[in-house]
């Protein structure tokens, strides 16, 4: 991935963790470089939505919407387009243990700062969501829901066996998630899981699959 970017001609500057990244980039920006936020920015936000409008044009009797959460930018931009001509919609937001930022903000009534990332699904890794990203999941957004990493690398080893379409974390923990509320879906329900990324390789997933115990998914 490093070097398809630097292929596309742009300059990389490595951090340690998300943290000091998110420090970098403040730092450039002072030196008198554009900061595009990865999620506090409503126009990104806006272009995020156009994702739920494409999703309506497909399939305009969805019932259940399933999409990640890192920052909440993109799905703040989904809800607010697909609420907005289809509010039965029910809209669920997901995330993994230990990149948990907006459910335990929106538990907590405030923006809480994670002080370390230990999921594996290190794209949800924000520390720190936004007041607008907040402010768009608490009205918006139907449910949270947030899965171990265990079900996560379950989820992503059966989308590649059944899809041949390999998925990064932060995607396949909405399949994850829709797992658990099997239960729940009724015969009339349209149910879509937004897969979101491909930033992982195999060897992440070999390292992955041997390194955890996981529960197969039912055939």
């Amino acid at each position: 991935y490093l070097d398809a970017t630097r292929g596309y001609g742009a300059e990389i500057v490595l951090t340690d963790d998300i943290q000091s990244a998110f420090e970098k980039a403040d730092e450039l920006q002072r030196a008198g470089l554009a900061l595009v936020h990865p999620f506090d920015d409503m126009a990104v936000a806006a272009g995020q939505g156009t994702v739920g409008l494409e999703i309506l044009q497909d399939l305009p009797g969805v019932t259940r919407l399933y999409v990640s959460i890192g920052g909440g930018g993109l799905i703040a931009g989904m809800a607010t387009a697909v609420k907005a001509s289809h509010p039965h919609v029910h809209l669920v937001g997901v995330e993994t243990r230990g990149a948990d930022v907006m459910a335990q903000s929106v538990a907590a009534g405030r923006l809480i700062k994670l002080a370390e990332i230990t999921s594996i699904a290190r794209t949800l890794g924000a520390p720190m969501a936004s007041p607008m990203t907040l402010d768009h999941v608490r009205r918006l957004v139907d449910d949270l829901v947030v899965v171990d990493d265990d079900e996560t690398i379950a989820a992503m080893v059966h989308i590649l066996e059944r899809t041949k379409t390999l998925v990064e974390p932060a995607a396949a923990c909405c399949l994850a998630a829709a797992r658990r509320h099997v239960a729940e879906f009724q015969p009339h329900d349209q149910i879509v899981i937004l897969m979101c990324g491909g930033n992982a390789s195999v060897a992440d997933l070999a390292k992955w699959t041997n390194s955890k115990s996981r529960n197969e998914l039912p055939e």
